[in-house]
C-alpha cells in the first residue's frame, strides 16, 4: 500500500495465489483488482482492510485489466498465445 500524497510505502496486502498480471484500483481507491493468471481469476480486495472480497473466474490466461468509462466496468483480457 502506498500513500499517494507522499509516495511512501505504508503497508502490504497478501494477495491470494501468485499475481502474474495487472493490479489496479477503482476510482475511490477502496477496491483493488489483481489478475491471477494461474488460477484464471481476478481477486478483488478491500484496499483499506486487505480483506479478500471476491475471486472472479474470468477464463483462459487473464493478463491485463481494461476499464470502461466511467471506470465502472472491468474486463480481464487474455494474454496472447
Amino acid at each position: 500500500m502506498i500513500d499517494t500524497a507522499t509516495g511512501t510505502v505504508i503497508g502490504t496486502i497478501d494477495a491470494p495465489g501468485q499475481p502474474t498480471g495487472d493490479v489496479d484500483a477503482d476510482p475511490t481507491g477502496r477496491v483493488v483488482y489483481i489478475v491471477q493468471n494461474a488460477s484464471r481469476q481476478v481477486s478483488v480486495l478491500d484496499a483499506v482492510t486487505g480483506v479478500l472480497i471476491a475471486e472472479v473466474s474470468v477464463g483462459y490466461s487473464p493478463h491485463r485489466l481494461a476499464f470502461g468509462p466511467p471506470r465502472t466496468r472491468r474486463t480481464a483480457t487474455p494474454h496472447h498465445r
